[in-house]
């Protein structure tokens, strides 16, 4: 029997901003993709999370998506609440199915998730699928398995996928849906190479993302990083939420 997952449920959101409790999701892009390659179903959803309210993309987000605020005026749906709980349904689906929830930096993308279920009136967020789910993130993986990479920006999606020679097309990237082609394509990588289970990485990820996170702060820490105000930088921490926001 393979110890690989049949199939992997990955997503990707790209947003407004990057702070998830206060940020919107502006698109979503969601599939189901099979050992061998082949998606099984994909969803896709460009959201107006409220322009004619006074909602503005950040310049720094449009910098990177190249999403402006009047495009989203456009092309969004006006049905953000309706948007975000199918969003969240379809995370469920894939949790109920026994599909191991996938993405890259998962902990930004389920936890902006979590405040807009919470900002539209579902009090409990993503907390029942927390509770019940399977998830998996390369980005924790390959830290753990591969700890002394040198150089700023060296755990991007970008060049995680070049440093283990995965092909990554810059025009494409930051458009959720390359986004996740890339991330199955990563995370299919690294599971074939796993002589765990994705079973048995379950407790495994959390204790190594939180040695991850406390590594990183006692480095910036002994460094001096400081904010744009002047106070130290404080990193979040949790996975795979968000349980305490840093700055």
């Amino acid at each position: 029997m393979s110890k690989l997952p049949e199939k992997l449920f990955v997503y990707d959101t790209e947003t407004g901003g990057v702070d998830v409790e206060n940020d919107r999701i502006l698109t979503c892009y969601a599939m189901i993709q099979n050992q061998d390659g082949s998606i099984e179903r994909e969803w896709h959803w460009t959201i107006d999370p409220g322009v004619a309210e006074g909602f503005e993309v950040a310049k720094g987000a449009s910098d990177v998506h190249g999403m402006s605020t009047e495009w989203i005026a456009e092309h969004g749906r006006k049905d953000a609440r309706q948007a975000i709980h199918e969003i969240y349904g379809i995370l469920g689906n894939a949790q109920i199915k026994g599909v191991p929830i996938v993405a890259y930096n998962q902990r930004f993308d389920l936890s902006i998730l979590h405040h807009e279920l919470r900002r539209h009136g579902f009090e409990h967020g993503v907390m029942e699928l927390v509770d019940r789910a399977k998830f998996y993130d390369a980005t924790i993986h390959e830290k753990h398995r591969n700890k002394y990479v040198k150089g700023a920006g060296q755990r991007t999606l970008k060049n995680t996928c070049l440093r283990y020679g995965i092909e990554f097309d810059d025009e494409k990237a930051h458009a959720a849906e390359y986004d996740v082609i890339k991330t199955a394509e990563l995370s299919w990588f690294f599971l074939r190479k796993e002589k765990l289970t994705i079973d048995e990485l379950q407790p495994l990820l959390p204790k190594w993302k939180e040695e991850q996170d406390k590594s990183l702060q006692a480095f910036f820490t002994k460094d001096g990083r400081k904010n744009d105000d002047g106070t130290p930088v404080v990193i979040d921490r949790g996975w795979p939420l968000i349980t305490k926001k840093g700055n």
